[in-house]
């Protein structure tokens, strides 16, 4: 498929990315692994990033053991070291609490 993409980034830096213009602009960094459109968009030395869903970390650029799930997870996250789970649509702060207790 022309729009996706799966690509190891050095064998060194075992890096995945799976999805159009995911991890764009890597240079360096390890261990991230990348999915959905734009998903760690920005990183550049970035590791051990796990970003799975749409823009998902996509401003991350030097943050490193960053976890995020969801659309627009950690968006707006450029270089801390963080995990987010983003809610669902239907779901409250409580209904989180709850289900992260439950999982």
């Amino acid at each position: 498929m022309a729009s996706s993409r799966l690509i190891l980034l050095a064998a060194d830096n075992w890096h995945v990315a799976i999805g159009k213009s995911t991890m764009e602009n890597t240079t360096s960094g390890s261990n991230n692994t990348a999915v959905g459109h734009q998903a760690l968009y920005l990183n550049t030395t970035g590791s051990e990033n796990v970003a799975l869903g749409s823009s998902t970390l996509d401003a991350n650029t030097t943050g490193i053991k960053n976890s995020a799930f969801g659309t627009a997870a950690l968006g707006d996250n450029t270089t801390g070291a963080v995990s987010y789970t983003h809610l669902r649509a239907h779901e409250t702060r409580h209904d989180l609490v709850c289900r992260l207790l439950l999982e």
